[in-house]
Formats: C-alpha cells, sequence, structure tokens
C-alpha cells in the first residue's frame, strides 16, 4: 500500500489520550477548566463549548439577529460549513467576495453587502492567515452589524501580538480532528463586550464523549502517512472529500474533548512555529516560480499555516502525484453555487469572481511535523513541476 501524507495534523500525543480519559471521567470539571483557559487566552467575558465549531458559529449567528435584521453577511468561498451554520440559524444570507491575493475581503464587496443591512458580518482566518479583522469592525459598527470572527482555523496565528480568536464580538474555536487546537471534535463559542450579554441559545450539557475518545486514538495512529496510505484507499471513508452537512441538533463539548484541548493548547505555539517554518520555505519557493501564487501575508501577523495555500495558473491542475504527497484541492465551489443552499442567498444574483477563481484554482500543501526533509524535497518538485511552467 502506497505512503500517503495526511493533508493536516493536530499535535495529539498518548498523553493527549490521557488528558481524554480525565475528561470523559469529570466531564464538568474539564469543562469548567477549559473554559477559565480559553477565556484568558483570548480575553472572552464568556465561552460556551459545542459539540463542533460549526454549532458555535449557528449559536452567534442566531444571537446576532436585532429585530428586523435578520441577515448575516458570509464570504463567498470557504469552508461549506460557513452554509450549514448559517441553515441550522435559519438566517438569510448576503454573501460578500474574497480577495485571492490576500485570502480576506474584497472591501467593496463586503461594503456593498453590509449595506444591503446585515445583523453580523463574518470574517474566517484561512488556513491560518490573519485577515484584516479590524477593518472588518470598522465597516461592520458604521453599518450597525457586530463582528463575528471564524478563528475555526486559526490554529495559533497571531495579530499586533494577540490570537486571532481574540477579535471579535463573538469569536468561534474549533476542536475538530484536522485542526491545530484539537480534541476529536468540538467547538468554543467567546463572546467579549456588549454581545456577551446576550442570550445564547447553547446546549444544557455534552455527551458522555466515547466516540470523542476513540477518534483522538485512532488520530494518534492514523496520522501516520503509512497508516493514513491505508485509510486513503478506503473509499467508504471519504478522506479528502468536501460535502456539505445538513444542519445537525446542537449539542455540547463532551469532556474528553475539553479535555485533550487543555492539553494540545499548551503545544499550540510550538506546533505553529514548526508549520510556519516549513510552510515559508516552500511559500519561497512557490513566489519565485509564479509571483502570487501564494496570498500575502498580512503586516503585524503572524500566520501558523495550517496548510499552505497555493493559487494555480489559469488552466493548470494538481496532477495525479497531488493527493500521495498530501496536496489537496480547496473548497470546490463558491458558496453562491452551493446546491441546497443558495435559495437563502440574497445576493445570489451578484457575481464573484474571487471566490469563483479560488474555487477553480487553490490548493493546500501539507505543512505538519509528518513532512520529513524527502517529503519536503517531493512538495519542492511537484511545485517546480505545477508552477514552473508559468514564468
Amino acid at each position: 500500500m502506497p505512503r500517503v501524507m495526511p493533508p493536516a495534523w493536530s499535535p495529539v500525543a498518548l498523553r493527549t489520550l490521557g488528558s481524554a480519559v480525565a475528561g470523559l471521567a469529570r466531564p464538568g470539571r474539564a469543562g469548567a477548566d477549559l473554559a477559565a483557559r480559553l477565556s484568558a487566552t483570548f480575553g472572552a467575558t464568556t465561552v460556551t463549548g459545542t459539540d463542533c465549531g460549526t454549532t458555535a458559529l449557528r449559536l452567534a449567528l442566531a444571537a446576532a439577529r436585532s429585530g428586523t435584521r435578520t441577515a448575516v453577511a458570509l464570504p463567498a468561498w470557504g469552508c461549506f460549513d460557513l452554509a450549514t451554520a448559517a441553515a441550522g440559524a435559519g438566517v438569510p444570507v448576503r454573501l460578500y467576495d474574497i480577495d485571492p491575493a490576500t485570502l480576506g475581503p474584497d472591501w467593496p464587496s463586503l461594503e456593498r453587502a453590509i449595506a444591503g443591512g446585515v445583523a453580523a458580518v463574518v470574517v474566517v482566518h484561512p488556513f491560518g492567515l490573519a485577515v484584516d479583522v479590524e477593518r472588518a469592525r470598522t465597516l461592520a459598527r458604521a453599518g450597525g452589524a457586530v463582528l463575528i470572527e471564524d478563528a475555526a482555523q486559526g490554529a495559533g496565528a497571531s495579530l499586533q501580538g494577540r490570537l486571532v480568536g481574540s477579535f471579535g464580538d463573538w469569536s468561534v474555536l474549533s476542536f475538530g480532528r484536522g485542526k491545530g487546537l484539537t480534541g476529536g471534535g468540538g467547538g468554543a463559542l467567546l463572546a467579549r463586550g456588549p454581545v456577551a450579554e446576550r442570550p445564547v441559545d447553547a446546549p444544557a450539557g455534552g455527551s458522555l464523549g466515547v466516540k470523542s475518545l476513540l477518534l483522538l486514538a485512532a488520530m494518534v495512529v492514523a496520522s501516520r502517512p503509512a497508516v493514513y496510505g491505508v485509510l486513503a484507499s478506503l473509499p467508504f471513508l471519504g478522506l479528502g472529500e468536501t460535502p456539505y452537512h445538513p444542519p445537525h441538533p446542537p449539542a455540547g463539548l463532551p469532556g474528553p474533548s475539553a479535555g485533550a484541548v487543555l492539553d494540545t493548547l499548551t503545544r499550540l505555539d510550538r506546533a505553529a512555529e514548526a508549520r510556519r517554518a516549513l510552510a515559508e520555505r516552500l511559500a519561497a519557493r512557490a513566489r519565485a516560480l509564479v509571483s502570487g501564487s501564494v496570498p500575502e501575508v498580512l503586516a503585524g501577523s503572524r500566520p501558523s499555516y495550517l496548510r499552505l495555500p497555493v493559487v494555480l495558473p489559469e488552466g493548470r491542475s494538481a496532477g495525479p502525484a497531488a493527493a500521495r504527497l498530501g496536496i489537496m484541492p480547496g473548497y470546490p465551489k463558491a458558496l453562491v453555487d452551493l446546491e441546497g443552499f443558495v435559495a437563502r442567498v440574497e445576493n445570489r444574483a451578484d457575481d464573484f469572481p474571487g471566490a469563483r477563481q479560488l474555487a477553480r484554482r487553490l490548493v493546500t500543501l501539507p505543512t505538519h511535523r509528518w513532512v520529513g526533509r524527502g517529503d519536503e524535497l517531493a512538495l519542492e518538485h511537484w511545485l517546480e513541476h505545477t508552477l514552473g511552467v508559468t514564468r
């Protein structure tokens, strides 16, 4: 069976399993300890644990509704769970375009979305790259909207010396298996400022969490490329696929997930630094081949590069060897083109060229600890083969 590189990896170790077991035994204590740690780390007034980051975003979107304002502004390209959260909250959506050069908002497009009347603006830090959340906050407040910061992929990225996830009126964290801060599942909604007084329809408690514990144990083994190669050959597992999931009933944070996050939080900075070092070497090679192939880093920020995004030249494809190297396509559709969701979009007749360009051309490269020197050389060779034909 061929060796296959996982697209992403989270710092799960045997000690993480020990923390998860402790969380299973004392879920209330683990949840309270994690809430206190997250509050101190991200400067939050309140912390609500959830079964996933999508549920956390859903709760924020529902709580953001104010009077006759119910619509929310979402990026037109990103994780399909953005659409799932909006559907679960039952809110109409106004999309704004994404700038392929930064993966942040296309500012005129965002201004138009806000001018249409929205209760909240959602900004996303994709793949551990910080976006200009302060500029988004200024626009949101001028339009009478609150700012929801989706830091599900933050993974230790920072802006002006503060971790992303520290800036929104509400901030969303995800502890899923592919995140740098993981519990094998789970999420959290952080609130600060006046919105901390708003009621959130939070679930009363988490599940027993045996599923999370088993998933964490599987992650310890399955993250190794030799094992992942076996799993990737099993089509029913759906590894590498990007489906749209319909909403599910919200639930609380399982105890094992809370325990595991407490452990992985202690290694967040170290894991981010290792990813950053590798990603910067690969990014330098990509930029030398094709200017603009790697999105710009926002001034004053430190990316954590959960994965390294690369925008391919028009008409080029990743090629058959990409999946074996852990190179995966990004989100393959703009949200305006997502069946089952588009009817919720109020401005669906607008054009979103940046989002559609990213859906066609963006791929991500692995940056995690299992990428050895030989793997790095293979990724460099792939960059030269894929980008080097266009100068």
